[in-house]
């Protein structure tokens, strides 16, 4: 019982850095996969260096990340024109849904 304790008690003084270990573990689990499939991508037979192939999911995930918050934050998605708004503005027709 109190082997148990302690280790509980050691759990909530350190949770702060067990947090950051947990989260450490989760990333790495998903990105294995993502770096092995990576990996497998060859140009005229060569692969490309690690750094880059870890830094185009991160970039990917920080990228999604941002667009979502800017998106659903109404202060900074005022400051952002509407499609509609900016082809009013313009003079132009708002050509909804045509890329």
């Amino acid at each position: 019982m109190e082997g148990e304790r302690s280790i509980a008690l050691l759990c909530w003084y350190f949770r702060s850095v067990l947090i950051y270990i947990i989260a450490a573990f989760v990333v790495s689990l998903v990105g294995q996969p993502v770096m092995r499939a990576l990996r497998s991508f060859r140009i005229k037979g060569r692969s490309a260096p690690d750094w880059l192939l870890a830094a185009i999911p991160a970039y990917t995930v920080i990228r999604v990340i941002a667009s979502r918050f800017f998106y659903h934050w109404k202060p900074v998605r005022r400051l952002i024109p509407d499609r509609e708004e900016a082809a009013e503005e313009s003079g132009e027709e708002a050509e909804m849904g045509r890329s």
